[in-house]
């Protein structure tokens, strides 16, 4: 190799491409593919499976959402992150029955432009770095209550030389009982692997074993959400940034008590009508991992709205990660069979 990088631009482009917003333990890649894309999903919090709306994009966390209610419904999203960082993505649902659906998309994460610098720091160049999903889900009605699915997940990264290629699969089951108001879900996120890895060494993805539910209360407009996350790691160690060991803080365990709120996120939508929300969200796991780096109060909180005016339904959310990563999300559905 006849030149090297910066350190700051290596640990900027590891941060953000092979563990972006996922500081614990282990070698994984493509940690993008943690990111929502859905608007909603990221102001409960950031991972949401079990909420049963006619919004395509709350999908893609969980395949076991999509149903034949969503035919010809169109996803759009924007999140603008950390500088030049930018993601998007969007999908097309179609029916294929009365109880099944079928949807397609794509996700995109530009890192934007790095410096390009020799041994002795001479700038050669710039270099881009982009991760880029395509997806094929399906959805498919089991009984009146229970609906399974399976999202296929062609993934490609690209930073300077480098180039990987992976694929992957979400598996999900959720129950909902309409008359309660209430859901269940259960996914198996990222069971795949690498065909193609960076180097030699070929990394693992970032498999997730998640729970959730969602309660609307009967007699106020709220509904809340819990979800677990992580539940195949329950010691979840993550470096404490606070502690000052080493350069690069320390491992860290917590008790008992803080390592179940590692693994649960909480969300409550405020829902006066059909048409319109609010919601609110926390993640602890988010707040623990980097607020020892300055995030501040709001560190782990997000919030976002949404409103459907005709055939729109136009989402924001807001999410704070870290004192110098406050996110910005906009999102929209296109919901060609309202009536």
């Amino acid at each position: 190799m006849r030149y090297n990088l910066n350190k700051t631009v290596l640990l900027l482009s590891l941060l953000l491409s092979s563990s972006f917003l996922k500081a614990e333990s282990g070698n994984t890649a493509f940690g993008f593919l943690d990111i929502p894309v859905s608007s909603r999903v990221n102001a409960l919090g950031g991972v949401n499976i079990s909420l049963v709306e006619r919004d395509l994009s709350v999908t893609s966390q969980n395949p076991a959402l999509l149903g034949p209610e969503m035919n010809k419904n169109v996803s759009l999203s924007y999140m603008r992150y950390l500088k030049d960082v930018n993601l998007g993505s969007c999908a097309y649902a179609f029916a294929l029955n009365d109880n099944g659906a079928v949807a397609v998309g794509a996700q995109f994460i530009n890192y934007g432009d790095f410096k390009m610098t020799s041994e002795d720091n001479q700038i050669l160049g710039n270099f881009s770095a982009k991760d880029m999903l395509f997806n094929t889900m399906i959805g498919y009605n089991i009984s009146e209550r229970w609906r399974g699915g399976a999202n296929a997940k062609f993934i490609y990264s690209v930073y300077e030389s480098y180039s990987s290629f992976a694929m992957a699969v979400d598996l999900g089951l959720n129950y909902f009982n309409e008359y309660r108001d209430f859901s269940f879900s259960i996914t198996a996120n990222n069971l795949g692997g690498q065909l193609k890895s960076f180097n030699e060494n070929r990394e693992k993805l970032p498999f997730d074993l998640r729970v959730g539910i969602s309660q609307a209360l009967s007699h106020a407009p709220f509904r809340i959400s819990l979800t677990a996350i992580n539940l195949t790691d329950w010691d979840d160690k993550y470096i404490d940034n606070s502690v000052s060991d080493d350069e690069y803080g320390s491992n860290k365990k917590d008790n008992f008590a803080k390592k179940m709120f590692r693994h649960m996120l909480i969300g409550v939508e405020y829902l006066p009508t059909d048409n319109f929300y609010l919601a609110v969200g926390y993640n602890y796991k988010k707040r623990a991992e980097f607020a020892g780096g300055g995030g501040g109060f709001l560190t782990g909180f997000s919030a976002g709205t949404g409103i459907i005016i005709k055939k729109f339904n136009i989402n924001a959310s807001i999410a704070q990660h870290h004192i110098s990563g406050t996110s910005f999300m906009i999102g929209m559905n296109l919901l060609l069979n309202r009536f």
